[in-house]
């Protein structure tokens, strides 16, 4: 298991290349908010642990 920085900006998600889904769905948002769409965030917290 490892851990993702989740704060991470949609600039250096796109520069990568890569990242995770939240990561990936981040620049989706910065996209449509670039657009004028309005978007909204709901949070999950995990404990960190293997199932």
């Amino acid at each position: 298991m490892y851990g993702l920085d989740d704060t991470q900006p949609a600039s250096t998600t796109l520069r990568r290349g890569r990242g995770s889904c939240s990561q990936r769905l981040a620049v989706l948002e910065a996209l449509a908010r670039r657009r004028g769409i309005a978007t909204r965030v709901e949070g999950l917290i995990l404990r960190g642990e293997f199932w």
